[in-house]
């Protein structure tokens, strides 16, 4: 025998793998620990954080339209209308509408940007495309 082989020999020993649990809940769902206190997972965390910190924003077409269609927004109506944009985000809306009584706003619900906005006393066609959901506030 060689020397190198004896010191192997000897040296050898069996690697065991560290027992991995797999993780017990899916995203979006909600852990309790021993003490009943609900740990939110990181995802919804960081979703109202985000949500909360992205400060609502009037596109200049948006302004725009709000001034020749003379729309006032009440705060009340701005509340309403962060409580739509709030909820489509927690469904995944991107290009939504969102209707105030009798004002419709056309939201970029990523950005948290009004593009457009009308009311039902505006003259003409109210025709809205490429919208995926609407939120009645």
């Amino acid at each position: 025998m060689k020397v190198g082989e004896l010191h192997l020999q000897y040296n050898i020993q069996p690697l065991k793998a560290p027992a991995v649990n797999p993780p017990s809940n899916q995203v979006g769902e909600i852990n309790q620990d021993d003490k009943g206190v609900q740990e939110l997972q990181f995802e919804n965390v960081l979703r109202e954080a985000v949500k909360h910190k992205t400060p609502l924003k009037f596109s200049a077409h948006a302004i725009q339209r709000l001034e020749d269609r003379q729309i006032q927004l009440t705060a009340a109506d701005l509340d309403r209308l962060e409580r739509g944009i709030n909820d489509l985000t927690e469904k995944g809306g991107r290009s939504s509408l969102i209707l105030i009584d009798n004002q419709a706003y056309l939201v970029n619900i990523p950005s948290r940007t009004v593009i457009t906005a009308m009311s039902s006393e505006t003259g003409g066609k109210h025709v809205f495309t490429n919208v995926d959901s609407v939120a009645i506030v």
